[in-house]
């Protein structure tokens, strides 16, 4: 078997300009990670390549590194790992947080019956799926909130809520305070 080795010399600070460490040690076997090696070689070409803008794109892709290296060695979480359908299904939800989604719908999405779906989905993710895209729009109104783009009313419409009360109780028990917390307070002059 062919050995990947991957060398990497680079000096890291914090946005003063100080010299940050990783918590990583010096030599480190993470075995074959097919998304690290893909991640290492793109940023091999980016560099010998040298197209407009590559030091940007080389940085990125260091990035994309050390956040899986955070994963897989600081947390020992695997998010590249897990059901290919479930991720199929995550991805959907937060593009289509707005809509009026059904599990049986999702379920049929992928193929899979409607009971076995949700417990595949509860074990990959640790929630229900409806708990996971209630996250999705609680998150999305909040910012929404926060940036002063929106009344808890409009928020609650654009984030798929058609009842402002249910908006308000599922608001409070995902983030611990109202709504109208969240709504920046106009300085009077």
């Amino acid at each position: 078997r062919r050995m990947h080795c991957f060398a990497v010399n680079f000096d890291l600070r914090n946005i003063e300009g100080k010299p940050v460490n990783l918590p990583f040690p010096l030599v480190n076997r993470i075995g074959i990670r097919e998304d690290l090696i893909h991640y290492y070689h793109e940023m091999v070409f980016a560099w010998m390549d040298r197209r407009p803008l590559y030091k940007m794109k080389v940085r990125a892709l260091f990035m994309l590194i050390l956040q899986r290296l955070y994963e897989l060695k600081v947390y020992n979480i695997d998010t590249a790992a897990g059901d290919i359908r479930v991720q199929k299904v995550t991805r959907y939800l937060t593009g289509h947080f707005s809509e009026k989604i059904l599990v049986k719908h999702m379920a049929d999405m992928v193929g899979l019956n409607e009971v076995y779906f949700g417990a595949l989905f509860k074990q990959e993710v640790g929630m229900t799926m409806n708990q996971y895209l209630n996250r999705i729009r609680i998150r999305q109104a909040e910012a929404m909130l926060r940036n002063g783009r929106a009344t808890v009313g409009e928020a609650a419409d654009c984030c798929g809520y058609s009842d402002v009360f249910h908006f308000y109780k599922h608001f409070k028990g995902i983030c611990g305070f109202p709504p109208s917390a969240c709504i920046p307070k106009k300085s009077i002059l």
